[in-house]
C-alpha cells in the first residue's frame, strides 16, 4: 500500500515502533523486511519510528500477555499523537485495528481526516486513567470515543466507564474499510455471533452513511516462488515439482522431521487463535491424522504463535510425534519456506475477514484446505 501510494504521487509518511533489536540485530523477520522495504521506497524523513524502551529490546512484535500488548499499543499511540502527528501535520491518517484506535478520535478533534481499517474484529477495553498514565491527554478527545456505558462527565468516565477501542476507531474515523467486501457485508447482516454488538452497530452506521467499503486484500508481490529469497530453491511453473522437492527437503532438515521426499506436508500458517482460526479442530484429529498415514510419514508443520501451542506440544510429547509434527513461533522466512515445501495448507477458520494464506498457498503450489 505504501509503495503504491508513493508511486501514485502521494506524500506518504509511515509511523511504526522502533523495534531496535529486530531492526539492527540478527533477527530477520517480517518487520525488518518491512522497514527495509519502506527505506527503498520512501525518503528517510518520511519514516517515523516511535521511540520508547518498551520497543527497543523486544525479540518479537506480538505478545501473548494481554497487559503487555495493551501497554505497547498505548505507548505507540502516545508517540504518534504527541510527536509524530504534530511533526508531519498530515491531511489524512490511516489506522489499523484496536491497537491504533485512539488516533482517529484525536484526529477528528484536530480536524484531520482519518481512515480506519478493520482487519480483525478483536477489541479491547481500557480506562481513561490508563490512557492518561501512558502519557496521552485523553481529555482532549474523550468526546470522540465510544464508551461501554454512557459517561456523565470526564471524571466519571475516567475511572468508571471503560472505552471500547475497536468500536472507538470505527466511531471516530471518517471512513472505514474491511479487508474484503464479503466480510463487511457479513458483519452488517449479523452473520457472526463473535462480532461484538457495539462493533456491528457502528459498522452498520458507517455503512448506512456511505462511509465504509470492503477492499479485498492481496498477498504482497514479494510472495513469488520465482524470486522469494527465503526459499532453498526458487521455482516456477516449469520446474515446480523439482523446486518443491528441494524446499521440502530443506524444511524437513531444518525442523528435524523425517527426510522423505514423498511425505505429504500439511502447513498451518495462521495464528493459533481458537476464536477465529479453529486450531481446536486440528488438535481433535491430529493424532489420528498422523497415525492413519504413519507409513506415508505424513507431517504437520505449524509456524504460528498463540495459546494453542501448548495443546499441540502436549499431543506431540504424549504420542512421540517429534519427527512428524512440529510447532514453532512465527518466523516469516520459515513460513515462506513452508509454503514452498508443503503439499497442503490448513486453514479451518470459523470466519475469515480476508484469508491471505489461501491466496498465498497456491502461488507456491500448496493446496488450501479451508
Amino acid at each position: 500500500l505504501v509503495s503504491a501510494l508513493f508511486e501514485l504521487g502521494a506524500d506518504v509518511h509511515v509511523a511504526m515502533p522502533n523495534y531496535r533489536r529486530m531492526f539492527q540485530g540478527d533477527i530477520f523477520n517480517l518487520h525488518e523486511r518491512e522497514l527495509r522495504k519502506y527505506h527503498e521506497v520512501l525518503p528517510e524523513a518520511h519514516i517515523h519510528l516511535a521511540e520508547d524502551r518498551i520497543f527497543y529490546y523486544r525479540e518479537q512484535v506480538y505478545s501473548s500477555h494481554s497487559d503487555e500488548a495493551m501497554r505497547i499499543a498505548l505507548v505507540f499511540q502516545r508517540e504518534v499523537i504527541n510527536h509524530i502527528v504534530p511533526r508531519v501535520n498530515p491531511d489524512l491518517i490511516h489506522c489499523n485495528d484496536w491497537m491504533t484506535a485512539l488516533i482517529p478520535a484525536m484526529a477528528r478533534r484536530r480536524g484531520i481526516k482519518s481512515l480506519f481499517t478493520v482487519h480483525n474484529i478483536h477489541t479491547r477495553q481500557v480506562s481513561l486513567a490508563q490512557v492518561e498514565e501512558a502519557g496521552i491527554d485523553a481529555a482532549e478527545f474523550w468526546m470522540n470515543l465510544y464508551f461501554c456505558g454512557p459517561p456523565c462527565s470526564y471524571s466519571h468516565a475516567r475511572g468508571q466507564v471503560p472505552v471500547d477501542l475497536l468500536t472507538s476507531g470505527i466511531f471516530a474515523a471518517h471512513y472505514i474499510n474491511t479487508v474484503s467486501p464479503r466480510f463487511l457485508w457479513e458483519i452488517v447482516e449479523g452473520w457472526h455471533s463473535v462480532v461484538p454488538d457495539s462493533v456491528r452497530a457502528e459498522l452498520r452506521a458507517k455503512y448506512a452513511a456511505g462511509c465504509s467499503a470492503g477492499i479485498l486484500n492481496a498477498p504482497d508481490a514479494s510472495y513469488n516462488p520465482t524470486t522469494d529469497c527465503s526459499l532453498s530453491r526458487n521455482f516456477g511453473v516449469d520446474d515446480v515439482v523439482d523446486g518443491k522437492a528441494a524446499n521440502k527437503e530443506a524444511l524437513q532438515r531444518e525442523l528435524q522431521l523425517i527426510v522423505d521426499p514423498e511425505a505429504p506436508i500439511f502447513f498451518w500458517p495462521s495464528r493459533l487463535d481458537p476464536v477465529q482460526k479453529g486450531p481446536q479442530l486440528l488438535t481433535d484429529i491430529l493424532y489420528r491424522m498422523v497415525s492413519d498415514y504413519w507409513d506415508r510419514n505424513l507431517q504437520v508443520v505449524i509456524v504460528a504463535n498463540g495459546p494453542f501451542q501448548e495443546h499441540f506440544d502436549h499431543i506431540i510429547t504424549a504420542f512421540n510425534l517429534r519427527e512428524r509434527v512440529v510447532v514453532v513461533d512465527f518466523d516469516e522466512r520459515l513460513s515462506r519456506l513452508a509454503y514452498a515445501a508443503s503439499d497442503f495448507m490448513l486453514m479451518p477458520s470459523l470466519f475469515e475477514p480476508c484469508g491471505l494464506p489461501q491466496m498465498t498457498a497456491p502461488l507456491y503450489g500448496s493446496l488450501p484446505i479451508v
